[in-house]
Formats: C-alpha cells, structure tokens, sequence
C-alpha cells in the first residue's frame, strides 16, 4: 500500500461525509469544513495536521484533548491507533 492510499484509509477511518474525503484532496475538505459540526471539524484539523503541519489550514490547528473528549469511540480508536505509531504521508 502507498503512502495515498494509507492516507486515504485513515481519512475513511472518520467517516466524514463532506467533500474533499473521499477521494482526498486537503484543500477541498479544508474549504468544507466551514459547515461541519465540531466533532467532524475536529476530524478534519487532525487529518489536515496529518497530511501537512506547516500549513495554516482554515480549520485551524488539532486540538488533541478537545477531539478526545468530543468523538465517539470509533474515532477515538482511529486516532489512537495513528497515535501509537505515528507516521506521515
């Protein structure tokens, strides 16, 4: 598997539903987010953080214990998982 399609699995992972997710593309899903709820912005900041953390995303920046105390545990899991071994595409 490539680094886009690892990438693009853990995007799956948070099953978001707006545009940009699926196939991904960072500056798409990044314009979307403006009507996202708080959880799926939170979703967004952390994949956006992933893919390029020098970028100054309209999201914003990843708040780790905001998103931890706001997911459900499927993305909990997701992010844990990535967070065990981290890597970056």
């Amino acid at each position: 598997m490539n680094d886009e399609e690892r990438f693009q699995r853990l995007v799956d992972q948070f099953n978001l539903k707006k545009s940009g997710a699926n196939p991904f593309d960072a500056e798409l899903l990044d314009s979307n987010s403006k009507g996202a709820s708080h959880g799926e912005k939170l979703s967004i900041a952390f994949l956006l953080n992933v893919w390029n953390s020098r970028h100054d995303w309209k999201t914003g920046k990843f708040d780790v214990m905001d998103a931890l105390g706001t997911w459900d545990d499927p993305q909990r899991n997701a992010f844990c998982d990535w967070a065990r071994k981290p890597w970056w595409p």
